[in-house]
């Protein structure tokens, strides 16, 4: 990074800046337009990192911690986050090469299933990725791809509604879809309503027809 650059944070700017950069130094540091809110958001990453049950519907601080894992995990050390003007310079946050791994394993629930959505764009140099419009979320979704044989294919859907398969990644509790894999790729055919009451009934559907009275049967199981 140069002097003066703009930080992303989560998933928005929060027009952190750099000062002081040095080549080949080992501390930086940066300032921000709102440091209380910055600051917050550090604590919230320590305090994620700590207590991974924690993290909850604040997952604006998992990317970042994620790429900050990354980072310390290629250097072979860990990250320090001090707040060096509260007098008695405060860790906000300490990022090992496994923090990201290990409030994983507390807060994701990983499967595999099937989304439909819109192709916006695909690629990537080192990593290839999809963007993904879909209905259930107002962001883009961006998925990683498994191969250039399904970026190809998804690259010539570019713009058109499509149906893929892969392995999500849901936080556990809220079942919010924090990342997607793709495996496979298909042209979305949409279907009539009568297709659709079909498939329910060969998943298990039919099985109403053996109760008398499923108003009952409903009643009862609540």
């Amino acid at each position: 990074m140069e002097e003066g650059e703009e930080v992303s944070v989560g998933e928005s700017k929060l027009d952190i800046q750099l000062l002081d950069v040095k080549r080949g130094s080992a501390v930086l540091r940066f300032s921000g337009k709102s440091p209380s809110y910055v600051i917050k958001n550090l604590r919230d990453v320590g305090a994620a990192i700590r207590q991974p049950e924690r993290a909850g519907e604040n997952i604006r601080i998992l990317n970042p911690l994620e790429e900050l894992s990354s980072i310390a995990r290629r250097l072979g050390c860990t990250i320090l986050v001090r707040e060096t003007n509260s007098g008695n310079d405060d860790v906000l946050a300490v990022i090992e090469p496994d923090s990201f791994e290990t409030i994983s394993t507390s807060i994701f629930i990983h499967g595999d299933t099937s989304l439909t959505g819109l192709v916006e764009r695909v690629g990537g140099a080192t990593v290839i990725k999809c963007g993904l419009r879909v209905s259930f979320q107002p962001r883009m979704l961006i998925c990683r791809v498994v191969n250039k044989e399904v970026a190809r294919t998804l690259g010539e859907r570019v713009y058109q509604e499509v149906v893929v398969h892969g392995t999500a990644r849901w936080i556990r509790n809220t079942w919010r879809l924090y990342g997607f894999e793709i495996k496979n790729v298909e042209p979305f055919l949409p279907g009539s309503v009568d297709d659709a009451m079909k498939a329910l009934r060969n998943a298990g559907g039919a099985g109403w027809d053996n109760i008398p009275d499923p108003q009952a049967y409903l009643g009862n199981a609540r």
